[in-house]
């Protein structure tokens, strides 16, 4: 099936929750710097579509399950920031049995920025989600343990939305210097032996309490 036909199933099933199909095959060629060539291929976008997320878990399941479909494998889940007062996840499927792919978005507020989870029916959006909560700040309801993935528990924000304004400090670290000029000489020498600076991040970095599995 095309992206179109699958959108217009969904519709026939889903109606207005399954809304906005976008079709580009090529977008305009962007212009090149003064003094260089322009590039020879042009810039091609996936067909997709938008999914309202009060109804994203039921079109999931019907692109999971049902036979026509049969997206079997969920190839990618990315969150987006465009400063349009949303935020976005981006869900790429793709079928083995049927060769055929699909990806379609949805968007949320940014003051309540919920998406229900689909952890359920691929266990890979389980880190993805985490992954997206962690850098976007985007609660997916129903997740069995939404907790950050990359960063520690209690960082404060989500350091991929526009907005953020990173922390100035971190248990007393300072978290405005630039590594890389400011780093300790021993480091720069080749010396592995870490500086008490060092040991104390690797610490706050890797000590955790918990029993239950990530």
């Amino acid at each position: 099936m095309t992206v179109h036909e699958i959108y217009e199933a969904l519709r026939e099933t889903f109606g207005d929750s399954v809304y906005g199909y976008f079709d580009i095959t090529m977008a305009e060629v962007p212009a090149a710097p003064k003094g260089k060539k322009p590039p020879k291929k042009p810039v091609y976008l996936d067909p997709h579509f938008y999914v309202m997320a009060d109804h994203l878990y039921e079109v999931c399941h019907a692109l999971k399950t049902e036979p026509h479909f049969a997206f079997d494998y969920l190839m990618c889940l990315s969150g987006v920031d465009n400063q349009d007062g949303k935020l976005q996840a981006v869900y790429h499927l793709f079928s083995y049995s049927h060769q055929h792919k699909v990806a379609f978005k949805v968007d949320v507020p940014l003051e309540a920025p919920n998406i229900p989870t689909v952890s359920s029916l691929w266990a890979v959006a389980n880190w993805f989600e985490r992954e997206i909560y962690d850098l976007f700040g985007i609660q997916f309801t129903g997740h069995p343990a939404l907790r950050r993935l990359l960063l520690p528990d209690d960082w404060e924000g989500h350091p991929l939305r526009k907005d953020y304004v990173k922390p100035t400090h971190y248990h007393g670290l300072d978290n405005t210097r630039d590594p890389w000029e400011e780093a300790p000489a021993n480091l720069l020498a080749g010396q592995t032996e870490p500086t008490e600076e060092v040991r104390r991040f690797t610490e706050l970095g890797l000590q955790t309490n918990r029993t239950d599995k990530l």
